[in-house]
């Protein structure tokens, strides 16, 4: 028989465990409480979660939305940079001698063919505007025409200039100044500005014969060339033909010309073919190099000038170089010219100090060296009192520093103040702005 003691013992194990037991339910209940709650807050925060994606989305959508309005108002305000020197890559011929007729037909040729070729450039393109700047030396130019025969005056190239403003409101042929770098400023500014503009897809960069350009194309080579297309016109100066492979090219066989425009001689306007100025053979002779002081004499017969032929019109007269016509019957210039026939600037006399007081006054060199500007009145170089001796021979020194684009060796302009030859004895070449052919010139005159 079990006695009291053994059932108490017994009572108190079932009692322990009855309490155990109650502590586990209760933490069951305490712990799915937990759960609970902690569930209803994460169904909760599912909630915020889903209201706030929702919101991302239509949000997302609305900007989509606003990106594609932007990218089409953006579209509408692309645009293509057609920048030209207009005396390195000079329209053809056949153009200018039409006067405005031929100048509004450049306009529309130039316009329908850089259009024709961005479409071809990209695809997803089209309807693109082209905006084009032209800027040139008019008067200078003029020149150049008339005396390669192209024009009877330079005053014609004002009319071509006036067409091409008139045959689209995109297009500018602007008279950039007789300033030696004026061309080159504009374009370099227009250039620069064109390179960071979002809205400008590319630009058609049109300056094949001069030097200086490398400058600005050299920055953006690597990493923006394809921004760029070079215009192909007359052969590439030497510097950016190292520089060309890394853009794209592009010619217009039909709009440029692709050689410089020939400089034949002619003393008088004359419209129609003329016979090319060609230098007369002479013995070469050694000579010491040309003193500023007092320039060499050297034993060889000058050049005789003759080839005045009578036309229909008295004032149109041709001269070429001719050995056999007698002295008293040429045609006096004051160009002087080596035993080549090419062009060499006279010995000048000044002192440094006169060059340096000169160098930052931005001297108007028409106004003070041929004495008379013809952009006077809106003219940024300084006029004045006109410069006299040492200070006179100083200012021209300083404008032959920039080279001659209208004939080069052979120009025979009497009023062209620009160099027909680098004058440093220690040139490099790389960085010089004058060409090849007109470094190590014999400048000893004989003509």
């Amino acid at each position: 028989m079990i006695q009291a003691p053994a059932f108490q013992e017994r009572f108190q194990q079932l009692k322990i465990f009855d309490n155990s037991k109650n502590e586990f339910i209760q933490e069951l209940i305490m712990r799915h409480q937990d759960l609970e709650n902690r569930y209803r807050e994460a169904q909760l925060q599912l909630e915020r979660e889903q209201r706030l994606s929702r919101s991302f989305q239509q949000d997302l959508k609305d900007r989509e939305a606003d990106i594609r309005v932007n990218n089409n108002n953006i579209a509408k305000m692309n645009f293509v940079s057609v920048l030209i020197d207009g005396d390195g890559v000079p329209f053809i011929d056949d153009l200018v001698s039409m006067g405005a007729e031929g100048g509004q037909e450049a306009a529309r040729q130039l316009l329908a063919s850089v259009s024709q070729y961005m479409e071809e450039l990209e695809p997803s393109i089209s309807n693109i505007h082209v905006s084009v700047h032209i800027y040139a030396n008019i008067q200078g130019l003029g020149r150049a025409y008339r005396d390669a025969g192209i024009l009877d005056a330079p005053a014609m190239l004002e009319n071509f200039v006036r067409g091409f403003n008139m045959g689209n409101a995109s297009c500018d042929f602007v008279d950039a100044g007789n300033g030696s770098q004026c061309a080159d400023e504009k374009l370099r500014a227009n250039f620069e500005r064109a390179m960071v503009d979002l809205h400008c897809r590319h630009i058609i960069f049109g300056g094949s014969t001069d030097n200086g350009y490398a400058r600005i194309l050299v920055p953006c080579s690597d990493h923006d060339a394809d921004k760029v297309t070079l215009l192909e016109g007359p052969p590439f100066a030497r510097e950016l033909k190292e520089l060309a492979s890394r853009f794209r090219h592009k010619s217009f066989p039909t709009l440029f010309r692709s050689a410089k425009i020939p400089n034949r001689g002619s003393l008088s306007p004359s419209k129609g073919p003329q016979p090319q100025l060609s230098p007369p053979r002479i013995p070469s002779t050694k000579s010491p190099p040309l003193s500023v002081a007092s320039p060499p004499k050297v034993a060889v017969q000058p050049i005789n000038y003759a080839g005045v032929a009578a036309t229909s019109q008295a004032s149109h007269i041709q001269v070429i170089y001719d050995l056999k016509t007698p002295a008293s019957t040429a045609a006096k210039s004051r160009v002087a010219r080596n035993a080549k026939g090419q062009r060499v600037d006279r010995p000048l006399t000044f002192n440094q100090t006169d060059y340096n007081n000169i160098k930052p006054q931005r001297y108007c060199n028409l106004y003070h060296i041929n004495r008379s500007c013809p952009d006077e009145s809106t003219c940024g170089h300084k006029h004045g009192p006109r410069l006299q001796g040492r200070q006179l021979e100083a200012l021209k020194h300083l404008a032959r520093t920039a080279p001659c684009r209208s004939g080069g060796l052979y120009c025979s302009d009497e009023e062209c103040v620009y160099g027909h030859r680098c004058v440093l004895t220690r040139c490099e070449r790389a960085k010089c702005r004058f060409s090849d052919e007109m470094h190590d010139v014999d400048s000893v005159i004989v003509g």
